[in-house]
């Protein structure tokens, strides 16, 4: 299983993905719940699929993924774990969030 920290640098400003959710009402657990459903479940993708977006994601899902959050002053960051690859974790980060969030390298525990 891949470890992975991201970084939404600055939530009270952040930029609204292709998706319905408000990011600035759901906070650091709320946001970590949602990554979290979109890696684990295909209900998501049967969601976006029925919504007007633009952009397709590949239909691969992880039911053990995990993701935590926690709020670092303005910052929101994340920690995923997942066996997926890096390119469906991130088309997931860049519906939910834009282009509005960091990897951060090395991933260490939250």
């Amino acid at each position: 299983m891949n470890q992975y920290r991201f970084r939404l640098p600055d939530s009270p400003q952040l930029a609204a993905g292709q998706s319905a959710l408000n990011l600035q009402e759901l906070g650091p657990n709320g946001f970590a719940l949602a990554l979290q459903r979109s890696l684990r479940q295909d209900v998501f993708l049967e969601d976006w699929h029925d919504s007007p977006a633009t952009i397709w994601l590949d239909p691969v899902f992880d039911p053990r993924a995990t993701v935590t959050g926690r709020q670092e002053h303005l910052a929101i960051e994340l920690l995923v774990k997942t066996s997926l690859g890096r390119q469906a974790l991130f088309e997931r980060l860049d519906l939910l969030a834009g282009k509005h969030w960091e990897l951060v390298v090395p991933a260490k525990a939250i």
